[in-house]
């Protein structure tokens, strides 16, 4: 109480002008508890960015997967969802042989093939499975109807956390979370 007494003192002198500004000792005492407190809350902001990155590259895979869909129905056409593990992308293209230049319905993009969309994830997160009856890729026909059904798997490169898009033989797509990469409750 005695503190907070000297407090209210100081804050009246300050406030009825018999003084200027800070004492040395009050910045240098103000500074330690700001650093105190950023120490504090620096890791866990870095946490929640990571938890954000990952939930946000889920949720725009399974709305990619979504405009994959609804561009084969648009177009009548195949179009075809390339996962690679490695270079921790995708690729989602039009299979349509690109006007001649290319080959239609071969699973890779070739010639002129109109690609809908490319991306790399980004650098703190990773591809851990993408599997469709055995197959990184699949394909939505004229229909809108996959190939197969299957999963995407992403995580954090830390493993802490993990986030599925699934999708179903009928093309429902569906999002779950995971922190072993076993258990998975879905959103």
């Amino acid at each position: 109480m005695l503190f907070f007494g000297k407090v209210m003192s100081r804050m009246n002198q300050l406030l009825s002008g018999r003084y200027k500004g800070f004492t040395l000792l009050e910045l240098i005492v103000t500074l330690a508890i700001i650093s105190i407190l950023a120490t504090i809350a620096v890791p866990s902001f870095t946490n929640v960015l990571r938890s954000y990155r990952l939930r946000a590259a889920t949720f725009n895979l399974k709305s990619h997967m979504e405009m994959a869909r609804s561009s084969a129905i648009r177009e009548n056409s195949m179009v075809v969802a390339s996962f690679n593990i490695n270079a921790n992308s995708y690729i989602i293209f039009v299979d349509n042989g690109g006007g001649g230049t290319g080959t239609a319905n071969d699973w890779t993009h070739n010639g002129n093939e109109r690609i809908i969309i490319r991306i790399p994830l980004h650098p703190s997160l990773s591809i851990v499975n993408a599997d469709f009856d055995g197959n990184p890729m699949l394909r939505f026909n004229g229909r809108g109807l996959p190939n197969s059904a299957g999963n995407i798997s992403l995580a954090n490169n830390d493993n802490s956390r993990y986030m599925r898009v699934t999708l179903s033989i009928i093309g429902r797509t569906s999002i779950s979370k995971s922190s072993d990469n076993i258990n998975w409750e879905e959103l």
